[in-house]
């Protein structure tokens, strides 16, 4: 399976990973903003979302809150 570009949306403890090359990637991020999420600083390179999204706990509970201050490919 080929690797992909992952965002994260975050709401309270709320975390949706969305994958950049999914064609409707754009009209999925206009809709989860409207719905006041906010876009993560950490950027996932990933098979899929479990992957992605399992990379996104471990890299959030280990990292310097300092870290997470910029953005982060990974």
């Amino acid at each position: 399976m080929e690797m992909q570009h992952f965002i994260f949306f975050v709401k309270g403890k709320t975390v949706v990973p969305q994958s950049l090359d999914e064609a409707e990637a754009g009209e999925i991020i206009r809709s989860v903003l409207l719905q006041q999420f906010n876009i993560s600083r950490l950027h996932i390179i990933a098979r899929n979302n479990k992957e992605a999204l399992d990379k996104f706990a471990l890299i959030s509970e280990t990292a310097a809150d300092d870290v997470l201050k910029e953005v982060v490919l990974c």
